[in-house]
Order: structure tokens, then sequence, then C-alpha cells
């Protein structure tokens, strides 16, 4: 039962760090369009 919640609380740690991951590639990935779009200007 105690490996149970264990692996409940991993998953759930995986997943709330994948999601930090994606917005902080997607913010960059953002930033570094706007970059090339101001220097096309």
């Amino acid at each position: 039962m105690k490996f149970l919640i264990y692996a409940t609380k991993l998953t759930e740690f995986q997943h709330y760090s994948y999601t930090i991951q994606t917005q902080a590639s997607t913010e960059n990935g953002c930033r570094s369009q706007n970059k090339a779009l101001q220097s096309a200007r």
C-alpha cells in the first residue's frame, strides 16, 4: 500500500516537473522568435 502511494506521488512529481520544463521551453521559444522578428525589422 505504501508503495502505491509512493508511485502515485512520483508520477505526480514527474508530471509537475515536466509541465514546468514545457512551460520554460515554450517561453524561451517565444523569446527567440520575438528576437528574430525584431532583428528582421
